[in-house]
């Protein structure tokens, strides 16, 4: 009989181990390069063919007081960082209800009704509800730095679409930062510098993967004791 039940344990341990690899390997990596933010070329442009004893050729220059900053489909752009948001939300609530009523007893027969000296037929009832949740949420972030992107597409109103990632690849893991939004052309400084407060529909995603990365999850099983799923 205690061989039996150990095969049985064992049998068990085995099949849960199997599930656990099961889970873990069909786990996909994320991969860190999106296709999405690739750079954008733009069409070829054929110059003039220069001609011989000629000083200056058309397309081949560039004026001395052009303006340098991005405004083409292909040129790039600094994106410099400065994002710090703050938030903070609390809630309490609480509700209190009570009731009593009491029950004048009658007289049956002309005396109360009454055993050992306690009248059966008077009763009092006490009602009392109270309800009370508090919760409380704060939320800080703070991003600093600069990524140059690169013009995506150009509006009818000159605005212009710009989108770029930079992947940083250290010893304990990757790390990967992307950008994409809407700029103003009177928004660039003179230096092709942009703030990113300045950016429209801004999507600015910072993430990676690594033993730092990993150390931050929760495995399946503790994501399911958090979930709306678990019961208790």
């Amino acid at each position: 009989m205690f061989a039996n039940n150990s095969r049985l344990n064992t049998t068990k341990y085995l099949i849960l181990i199997s599930f656990i690899l099961t889970v873990t390997a069909c786990a996909k990596p994320i991969s860190l390069r999106n296709p999405a933010y690739s750079p954008l070329s733009p069409k070829v442009t054929r110059f003039n063919t220069p001609t011989d004893g000629a000083i200056f050729q058309n397309g081949m220059r560039v004026g001395f007081f052009d303006d340098m900053r991005a405004r083409n489909v292909g040129d790039i752009l600094t994106i410099t960082l400065r994002e710090n948001t703050n938030a903070n939300k609390s809630a309490r609530t609480e509700t209190t209800k009570g009731a009593i009523i009491n029950e004048v007893a009658p007289v049956i027969t002309g005396s109360d009704v009454k055993v050992n000296d306690k009248n059966i037929l008077e009763n009092t009832v006490d009602s009392d509800r109270r309800f009370s949740s508090q919760g409380q949420s704060a939320q800080s972030n703070n991003m600093s730095g600069e990524l140059t992107v690169t013009v995506v597409r150009v509006f009818a109103n000159r605005n212009l679409l710009v989108r770029g990632e930079k992947l940083i690849m250290l010893n304990q893991g990757n790390e990967y930062l992307r950008v994409m939004g809407i700029v103003r052309p009177e928004d660039i400084e003179s230096d092709n510098t942009v703030l990113s407060s300045r950016i429209a529909n801004a999507q600015i995603s910072y993430g990676g993967q690594g033993v730092v990365n990993d150390a931050n999850k929760m495995g399946w099983l503790s994501k399911f004791f958090q979930s709306s799923a678990w019961p208790f």
